[in-house]
This record gives C-alpha cells, structure tokens and sequence, in this order.
C-alpha cells in the first residue's frame, strides 16, 4: 500500500517469482511510481 500524490490509498499486489536479486527493486521502483500519480 503507498500513499499517491493525492492522499488516496492505493493498494496493489505484485509478484515476482523467480525474478532473481533485481526483482526487489523493480518492485520497489513501481511501488515508488505509483506514490507521485495522482491516479483515479
């Protein structure tokens, strides 16, 4: 869950199996995204 750039809760699931030692920060580097949206 991340707060966006609006102040809505946003929550999302990502997997990443099998996604090797850059996995973590792929997701980390989504998640990080998704935070400065103002999505709707």
């Amino acid at each position: 869950m991340v707060t966006d750039h609006d102040g809505r809760v946003l929550t999302f699931a990502l997997i990443s199996n099998d996604a090797g030692p850059t996995g973590r920060t792929a997701i980390d580097a989504v998640a990080a995204t998704l935070r400065t949206c103002g999505c709707r």
